[in-house]
């Protein structure tokens, strides 16, 4: 889709996939909620409030709308208080600060280079609909955000034909690594595959 960010919900996945074949099945039952995914236009506010929206109970308590990012990396401090507001429904209303989340740096792919997020600019934003134009967990800062695109693919074929883009191993099937992602060609960006705890985008103070 041609994306600066996409952002994913932690509740759309439900499993682990244990080491070895990764299949279709596999995979559906990571995202099994059928999510189709979209592509729309998001100032760097908006995407600052929907990680700090995100991040309000990290810490403390596990949270289906904790935002998982590509193309962004950023640093929670939970031992500030969050500042969220949120109305009875618990849908976002809105942060006055403090703020837990900082550093938000978005990967700018022409210079190689990551950037500080621009509150101001407009960036192109992939991800499933529930939460970008459906207000799922909550996320109303997306209200009247510009679709550019549907996809009428689900959540998990799209990670199935990312997933086929690796490259082949011994057994001439793609092979998860970091070396043979995709992504390996993008000079100083944060991928490591083979680390549990992921590559270091998204760094928690506790």
């Amino acid at each position: 889709m041609n994306c600066d960010v996409a952002l994913c919900n932690g509740g759309g996945l439900r499993t682990d996939i244990p080491a070895g074949e990764i299949t279709y099945t596999s995979l559906k039952n990571v995202m099994p909620f059928g999510n189709d995914i979209c592509l729309v236009e998001l100032t760097g506010r908006q995407i600052f409030d929907a990680l700090e929206f995100g991040a309000r109970y990290v810490g403390s308590a596990e949270n289906g709308g904790f935002m998982h990012a590509a193309g962004l990396r950023y640093k929670i401090d939970s031992t500030i208080p969050s500042a969220v507001k949120t109305s009875p429904e618990k849908f976002w209303l809105s942060s006055p600060g403090p703020y837990r989340v900082s550093d938000v740096q978005v990967y700018d792919k022409e210079g190689a280079e990551w950037k500080p997020l621009d509150y101001e600019k407009v960036y192109a934003v992939a991800g499933a609909t529930f939460f970008l134009q459906e207000k799922g967990d909550g996320f109303d800062m997306f209200e009247g955000a510009k679709k550019v695109m549907d996809s009428s693919i689900e959540d998990f074929m799209v990670c199935a034909e990312y997933a086929k883009k690796f490259k082949a191993g011994a057994n001439g099937l793609p092979e998860i690594s970091s070396q043979n992602s995709p992504l390996a060609s993008y000079k100083n960006y944060l991928l490591n595959y083979e680390k549990p705890e992921g590559a270091g985008r998204i760094v928690i103070k506790k």
